[in-house]
């Protein structure tokens, strides 16, 4: 639910349905402004019942609590929220310093069988921080969360920790059904390694946004030294400003070696020549191109054509979402947004992957840029098919000369009467 009008102005059918109208109503709550929030607090305290129902929280408030001197009402409001919804199980705020804070300190109260849980800090202008710089406590304070699957920590500056020998396994509170973990932000190799200890996700999400261009050959070293098995990772995903050079790159996953699905997002991927080499040594299951990657065409038509069939062979899905179109009016090409092909990855590559992967080797191909080929295939044929109305009119026009006939024309065209007045096109059998 999206809160764009107070909850309970959308009448059920009947009395009867009210219940079940309620818990689908409230199952999954998506704030965006602070008119909404108050809508959803006004109904929750008019109703208490309803605080039963809702299972998901999404908070994308990026300044609604900017000083704590200005927002007392909504800071005791947000409180209430986080200390009695008894069933929630996925919570994702994206917001301030002050709204995180706010559900830092309340942590203990929130349902302790909380599965999802993703803090984003949002910079606002009255802002001069890029990240926001969590208490030391932080991670043993969440570690209540004993069923937490997912976590997502994004811009955020994890605290430091003193070099100092690590503690017993025994006296380190776990995430023991952590399975995903995302990561973005100021990250330093020892608090990194910190909350590495604490876990073994199969899927890791690695964003760096920050200015710093040696974020991932830096951090990814400080990962493999804490997973304890390093080998059960499957998925991960690599989102950088900055492109990875081949070390960091190497670094991402010479310790994952059984990673099944590479994920590549901004200018994570790169150009250089031992760069489909690593991923040849991996047994991909699925490997994937966001958005305005660099991808090299020729080298990946290589890497299909010629790479180990029991190791990157093994792979099902390629994704390329680098590039994109729009098709337009099936009559006028001029309404029609074609692909800009890069020089690295042209019309030509994106056929050779198609041939080669697609219909040689039976890969799933998918993703804007296959849709942008197609696209530009029809375009094609409607340029054709322009260009033929736009002769045939001016011929009508007198304004185009009748292109001169070959001299054989004629007798070819008689032939071919004849044969389809006989009933057949095809070659005559000999008779003799």
């Amino acid at each position: 639910m999206s809160l764009q009008d107070p909850p309970g102005t959308f009448p059920a059918l009947s009395r009867r349905f009210l219940s079940f109208h309620r818990s689908s109503l409230f199952r999954t709550v998506k704030i965006s402004s602070a008119s909404q929030f108050a809508s959803l607090i006004r109904s929750l305290r008019s109703n208490p019942d309803n605080l039963n129902l809702v299972d998901a929280l999404e908070l994308h408030l990026p300044s609604f609590l900017q000083s704590r001197s200005s927002g007392i009402r909504k800071m005791n409001q947000l409180s209430f929220l986080f200390c009695s919804l008894v069933n929630l199980r996925k919570l994702c705020i994206r917001s301030c310093q002050h709204t995180c804070d706010l559900f830092i300190c309340h942590a203990r109260y929130v349902n302790p069988l909380l599965q999802h849980l993703h803090l984003e800090y949002i910079r606002t202008e009255s802002s001069s921080d890029s990240y926001w710089s969590l208490d030391p406590s932080f991670l043993d304070t969440i570690s209540i969360y004993s069923n937490l699957r997912h976590l997502g920590l994004v811009r955020l500056e994890l605290p430091e920790v003193s070099d100092s020998p690590s503690p017993s396994p025994s006296t380190v509170l776990r995430f023991p059904n952590l399975t995903s973990l995302e990561l973005g932000g100021d990250l330093t190799p020892l608090a990194v390694q910190d909350l590495f200890s604490r876990c073994s996700p199969t899927s890791i999400v690695l964003i760096e946004d920050c200015e710093e261009d040696e974020w991932f050959p830096n951090i990814i070293p400080a990962i493999l030294a804490k997973v304890e098995e390093p080998k059960l990772v499957k998925k991960l995903v690599l989102d950088s400003q900055h492109h990875i050079e081949t070390e960091g790159l190497w670094y991402a996953t010479e310790g994952y070696i059984n990673i099944e699905d590479l994920t590549f997002e901004r200018e994570a991927s790169s150009l250089d020549q031992l760069f489909c080499q690593i991923l040849e040594r991996l047994p991909l299951l699925k490997l994937a191109f966001g958005p305005a990657t660099t991808v090299d065409g020729g080298e990946l038509v290589y890497l299909f054509n010629n790479s180990d069939r029991d190791r990157f062979g093994a792979i099902r899905t390629l994704v390329l979402d680098q590039i994109q179109a729009e098709r337009g009016d099936d009559v006028d090409p001029r309404t029609w947004k074609l692909p800009d092909w890069p020089v690295d990855f042209d019309f030509y590559d994106c056929m050779g992957i198609i041939l080669i992967a697609r219909q040689e080797q039976g890969v799933n191909v998918i993703g804007r840029t296959i849709d942008s080929y197609e696209i530009e295939m029809e375009y094609r044929g409607v340029v054709e098919r322009w260009n033929d109305a736009v002769k045939q009119i001016m011929r009508e026009e007198g304004l185009l000369e009748e292109e001169e006939r070959p001299p054989w024309a004629d007798a070819f065209e008689r032939y071919m009467q004849a044969r389809r007045e006989r009933g057949s096109l095809e070659p005559e059998s000999d008779s003799g």
